[in-house]
């Protein structure tokens, strides 16, 4: 039994030492001002994206959103200046959403579908285009009045938007201060005025002391 005991010993200790390689999130910072989609921005010399990315806006910088990314969280410290290309997202957030159509329910935008034939009898080109949806986002909740995130009186639904159900839109010249960290699926706005307040987050963007129009 002694020798059976010397045998298994290390067995054990190899196999209680032994742990799986964790996925780690990575941070990527901004180095000077740029396009999101330049790596020579960042300090990895890759673009983020992905769930995995944390980012942070250094001070002083400035970033162009010009493509439609996700990462995990986004900070951007007193200085420093995001804007929004048009129709161009982060983490969900459309600050610069032009539709060819708003209703009440729904934002749409739309293109064109051309077919070129050449019919008879002369054989020469021609033309034709349909109009159709190429996109279309359902509206849950509206600005319906200037105010904090977190009032109920400032949404339609006299509730606060916070799930990833939510679709919410922010008309234009409207005034919206995001006071509290909530998560949607996406906000849409055009010629709006949006803040962030310290401490607070939206889809996991946080900004310091900065307002965005």
């Amino acid at each position: 039994m002694k020798y059976l005991f010397l045998l298994f010993l290390p067995l054990f200790y190899i196999g209680s030492t032994t742990k799986k390689s964790a996925i780690v999130a990575t941070t990527d910072s901004t180095i000077r001002n740029g396009n999101w989609s330049n790596p020579s921005v960042w300090s990895s010399n890759e673009v983020p994206n992905g769930g995995l990315k944390n980012v942070i806006i250094s001070r002083n910088t400035t970033i162009m959103i010009d493509t439609t990314v996700s990462v995990n969280t986004v900070l951007v410290r007193q200085g420093a200046v995001v804007m929004w290309g048009i129709n161009k997202g982060l983490n969900g957030v459309y600050l610069d959403y032009r539709a060819d159509s708003v209703s009440n329910s729904s934002l749409y935008m739309f293109g064109y579908n051309c077919q070129n034939t050449y019919p008879p009898p002369s054989y020469t080109l021609k033309t034709s285009c349909t109009k159709v949806i190429k996109e279309e986002v359902q509206i849950t909740d509206r600005v319906v009045k200037n105010g904090y995130w977190s009032s109920i009186q400032t949404f339609n639904t006299n509730a606060i938007p916070n799930s990833t159900s939510r679709n919410v839109y922010v008309s234009g010249f409207a005034r919206l201060k995001i006071d509290t960290s909530v998560v949607v699926n996406r906000l849409l706005s055009y010629e709006a005025y949006i803040s962030w307040t310290k401490g607070a987050s939206l889809n996991g963007i946080n900004f310091q002391n900065y307002n965005v129009y």
